[in-house]
């Protein structure tokens, strides 16, 4: 489920309606992310501020909290006359409050709350009046689910117990998948930042002193799951609302099945969109459950390690998860878990790379020392098989080894394919494109994947193209013929520049414009192209009308903004998935792994006819989302002349091969077939 799932009102009035039960709870077990501004600070207000909180932290949820005090008679004069300062009086209070505590239920929630905070799952800002005399008086809450859908609520109530079960209180709410909701929610969110920042012109907002904080984590256990959640009174079950379990599907459970089966090795070659990250770590899960392992897993990108680490906190068995790549801390982190493992103290942890970390000595020698069994799961796999990652494969005895690919095979490599094959144990379990576009899920009634139609482009080249292409092509015969190292330097520097010519031909950018054109106001785009394309279709998309749009490229950081707690990639993903970016603009970044399900356009201007490439990139656009139900594909096809020579031939040969690979799988098949035979294929 998701918020928008949810039975939401658009007004709750307490003298109808059981504000805790009917709304608070249920839209918070749904939430990942909670903003609050709320009117008082004491510790009932902090433990009702937790009420709901057991499904918000299995979701890995995070929540900031702006709160008030109220200072009393006593207090001011103490600031006024014996200059204390404010936050010495708000700590004091605190404090006398914390200590009077005898209420379990206020005990167990505070602990929640102190266990978050520990985690770096909650923060709280006190915001009092610069005057000293009046309130803080905000009353906004708003809420974030996993799939970035937004609720925002104000009204009378504040975060206390009476605020939610006993006062007569009403509030109104806006959803963002309503239509002319959207304003009043960025109000709020403006609201809302604006005091966190500490930029208002009446209020000081700080931090909650660090005394504190120090109690609240006093009372914090070490893991969530010693947390002991009490109901409210009159609660009625609110706060245990279960997330729907997540099934493996039919060719998932026997991709696990076979694995276990071949001494847990194999690979799975399984379809982009059909879900290898969730097999695998269902595979994981069982033997987690079975012997104390550390497992590893390896992926191309920084943004697919911090994909996988997403989806690994979904499951409570992996409770020691570090991230290593790059220049982050985890060469200490990882040695001291492996102490720790060494003196009982840990059993099992995941660790998740990415191929350059993995290949590299100093993982290599660390995860070396590890006492106990190692699995190794490595995503998109066919990487891995030449000299410069192959190295962390052999370099480490993993004992289990899992490899995933939507195409497992080695581009032109036999070597490096038969190599994987032998290392892996072959491939166990296989789930096509084909066979995910001809079988029905028995759980929806449709398809794995979302049918697409395709659209073959020819592209010819212009008359300047074209004799530097013949020029090229005669230099590179002449280069063939030549017998030395020199000379197999300027043959490949020639193929590829060659190769170049039909990259950038000048009448895709023709093509663009048409089929901007034709087909109107286009969103939920993605276009593949070269460097030297690149701003020239953000240009032509501009001038289209195609706006906002961005490029995805190596430009684009993968790493995460500390503030926000996201990367610069994963923002524009949110937004595109959002219709807030009508296009994206690709060159390798999205080839691979990097979820974009919203997407139902792509236009290839530029790809190679590795099937490890093309096969990635159809991926993009066939997965399930709301709302999608054909994906458009279109393709950009240079065929060049056959002149009888040899890699003439290879290239038309291959393109061709593609065209058909494509087809094949189409919704509009037949379609395709009269178009290829109006090209004379």
């Amino acid at each position: 489920m998701s918020l928008n799932d949810l039975d939401i009102k658009i007004k709750y009035d307490s003298d109808e309606d059981d504000l805790l039960n009917d709304f608070y709870i249920p839209a918070l077990s749904e939430s990942v992310k909670y903003y609050r501004l709320s009117g008082f600070f004491n510790s009932s207000s902090l433990a009702v501020a937790a009420a709901g909180l057991e499904n918000f932290i299995k979701n890995n949820g995070k929540m900031k909290l702006v709160t008030s005090v109220i200072f009393s008679k006593e207090d001011l004069i103490k600031i006024n006359e014996a200059h204390t300062d404010p936050l010495k009086i708000i700590e004091e209070n605190f404090i006398k409050d914390y200590e009077s505590i005898s209420d379990n239920f206020v005990k167990d929630h505070l602990a929640a709350l102190g266990w978050m905070i520990a985690n770096d799952k909650l923060e709280i800002k006190v915001a009092y009046p610069k005057d000293l005399v009046n309130i803080f008086h905000p009353k906004v809450g708003i809420l974030v689910d996993s799939n970035d859908n937004y609720l925002s609520f104000s009204g009378s109530d504040n975060e206390t117990r009476s605020g939610w079960l006993g006062n007569i209180e009403e509030f109104k709410v806006f959803a963002s998948w309503k239509s002319g909701h959207k304003e009043i929610i960025d109000t709020d969110i403006s609201s809302f930042t604006k005091y966190w920042k500490d930029a208002a012109n009446k209020v000081n907002v700080i931090d909650i002193p660090k005394a504190i904080k120090r109690n609240l984590i006093k009372l914090a256990p070490k893991s969530v799951d010693n947390l002991n959640f009490h109901q409210l009174p009159g609660f009625t079950g609110g706060g245990n609302i279960p997330k729907k379990e997540r099934k493996l599907r039919f060719y998932q459970q026997d991709a696990l099945d076979a694995w276990f089966e071949n001494d847990c090795k194999g690979i799975f070659e399984l379809a982009t969109g059909t879900g290898k990250t969730f097999t695998a770590l269902k595979c994981l899960e069982k033997l987690f459950k079975s012997e104390d392992v550390v497992c590893v897993i390896s992926c191309p990108l920084i943004y697919l390690v911090e994909q996988w680490v997403n989806e690994v906190k979904e499951f409570p068995i992996f409770e020691n998860i570090f991230k290593a790549y790059g220049g982050i801390n985890w060469k200490e982190d990882i040695s001291d878990f492996l102490f720790d493992l060494e003196l009982g103290i840990e059993d099992s942890g995941v660790i998740v790379t990415t191929h350059n970390t993995f290949s590299k000595n100093d993982f290599i020698n660390i995860v070396s020392k590890c006492n106990k069994k190692l699995c190794l799961i490595v995503d998109e796999m066919h990487h891995v098989g030449g000299d410069k990652f192959s190295r962390g494969l052999t370099g480490v005895d993993y004992e289990y080894r899992l490899g995933l690919s939507a195409t497992p095979s080695v581009y032109m490599n036999d070597d490096a394919t038969d190599f994987l094959m032998d290392y892996f144990g072959g491939i166990v379990s296989s789930f096509t494109i084909r066979d995910a576009l001809t079988t029905i899920d028995p759980d929806t009634g449709e398809y794995y994947l979302t049918e697409y139609n395709y659209y073959p482009i020819r592209i010819e080249l212009n008359n300047f193209e074209m004799d530097e292409y013949k020029k090229l092509s005669n230099r590179i015969r002449i280069s063939f013929f030549k017998d030395n190292s020199d000379s197999n330097d300027e043959l490949v520097r020639l193929l590829n520049k060659r190769r170049q010519i039909l990259k950038d031909a000048a009448q895709k950018d023709d093509e663009l414009i048409n089929i901007l054109n034709h087909y109107g106001d286009l969103d939920h785009l993605i276009i593949f192209t070269t460097y030297g394309q690149k701003d020239r279709v953000l240009k032509i998309l501009g001038e289209e009308g195609v706006s906002p749009r961005h490029e995805f490229t190596s430009n684009v950081s993968a790493r995460k903004i500390k503030e926000i707690g996201l990367s610069e990639r994963e923002l524009l993903i949110k937004r595109f998935d959002k219709g807030d970016l009508k296009a994206l603009v690709a060159i390798k970044c999205l080839d691979e792994g990097v979820d974009v399900p919203s997407a139902d356009k792509v236009i290839i201007m530029s790809s190679s006819t590795n099937p490890m490439e093309y096969v990635q990139r159809r991926g993009r656009v066939l997965r399930k989302f709301k709302g999608k139900t054909v994906a458009s594909i279109f393709d950009m096809v240079v065929l060049p002349e056959d002149d009888g020579f040899e890699f003439t031939k290879s290239i038309r040969d291959s393109e061709i091969r593609k065209l058909y690979d494509f087809i094949e799988s189409a919704k509009n098949k037949r379609e395709c077939y009269d178009i290829l035979e109006g090209w004379g294929i």
